[in-house]
């Protein structure tokens, strides 16, 4: 059985030989060993896509290699800063909400249906390039959705919990405007995909939206702004015969009603230390499937080979089987060899 047949298999409820993996591979050890050559700035990328097809079943757009530090300062004046694997980038300050909002209005402009189609030949050229450049290997193609992530991410917090109460008629405005444009791409993608054997098969939309003790954003809020638009992006995908997979970080089971309602099929990537329940979210939701579920923060940097297999053992019975495992945010680089392999050996060493 391919990966891609393995993962087809299991998102259509059919049997497999054993659970796929999917993962995020940030681990220059873990790189070279499937690999089988040393890795270096110069060839970083060529061995990445190979260690990734060998490594995993699934992964997302997100193929990243190790980059110099450095540090570049963007069209709108943010420095951001490179570390290898990691980049931070400076938040965009305002000197006050209205600025703030003109700025909202201003940038968040429904495309035309030149750029949706231009958006659209853009995203197929880059998903099936990486899909030829990983081989055996089922990619879930990015997907923007009501934005919610990316307009904290890029003020920060605090300053986005202030503009909320300030000028939420702008936000409001932007959400909107990215729900549309996502789902205006993905019809296009769809009609330009139509009888394509690389179309998309499934979308990963990353919507950050928790702490580890629960949901960042008070109830009312997110039930008026931003649970419908998830729920129209899903609708529409699953009008083009695809699924869609939603991740987030953080404590999720408060609010795992209204991400089911909305229509997720799949959920990434499980954030165990963050007490999110394998076993509880399946028994809620049996038809729910997971990735991830095997914890990074502490287990997986600090554990031994036999805890980690362990803990993927747990997670494929708790599920039912119902997941693709892996780590529960990116295999970093602070992970040891033998725990990355531990990991990714486990399914096909389970016995139920």
């Amino acid at each position: 059985m391919t990966s891609v047949e393995r993962v087809r298999r299991l998102l259509a409820g059919q049997a497999v030989d054993y659970v796929p993996v999917f993962d995020l591979l940030r681990n220059d050890a873990a790189i070279e060993y499937y690999s089988g050559e040393k890795i270096t700035f110069e060839n970083a990328q060529q061995l990445v896509y190979k260690a990734v097809g060998k490594a995993l079943d699934s992964t997302r757009p997100t193929i990243k290699a190790p980059q110099p530090d450095s540090e570049t300062i963007g069209e709108d004046g943010r420095k951001t800063k490179t570390f290898r694997w990691t980049t931070w980038g400076e938040h965009l300050t305002f000197a006050n909400e209205d600025e703030y909002a003109k700025h909202l209005y201003e940038s968040y402009q429904l495309h035309t249906p030149e750029e949706i189609k231009a958006r659209a030949a853009s995203s197929i050229q880059r998903n099936q390039g990486l899909m030829d450049a990983v081989g055996d290997l089922f990619l879930f193609w990015s997907l923007g959705g009501p934005g919610l992530q990316y307009l904290f991410g890029v003020v920060g917090l605090e300053a986005f919990s202030y503009y909320l109460v300030d000028v939420p008629e702008a936000i409001s405005h932007a959400m909107e405007v990215s729900t549309i444009n996502s789902i205006n791409l993905i019809k296009e993608i769809h009609t330009q995909t139509k009888d394509d054997p690389k179309a998309p098969e499934v979308y990963f939309m990353s919507e950050d939206m928790a702490f580890k003790s629960g949901c960042l954003f008070n109830p009312t809020f997110m039930c008026a702004e931003f649970y419908p638009r998830l729920k129209r992006i899903a609708g529409t995908i699953h009008e083009t015969g695809k699924k869609l997979c939603f991740h987030s970080d953080g404590n999720l089971m408060n609010v795992l009603d209204n991400l089911v309602d909305c229509g997720i099929d799949i959920l990434n990537p499980i954030e165990i230390n963050a007490d999110m329940d394998i076993a509880e979210i399946h028994r809620r939701y049996p038809n729910l499937y997971m990735t991830g579920g095997v914890d990074v923060s502490q287990l997986l940097p600090r554990g031994t080979p036999e805890e980690v297999e362990a803990a993927a053992f747990k997670a494929i019975r708790d599920s039912g089987g119902k997941i693709m495992i892996g780590s529960s945010t990116e295999m970093n680089h602070e992970v040891p060899l033998e725990n990355v392999l531990a990991l990714y050996n486990a399914p096909k060493k389970f016995k139920g």
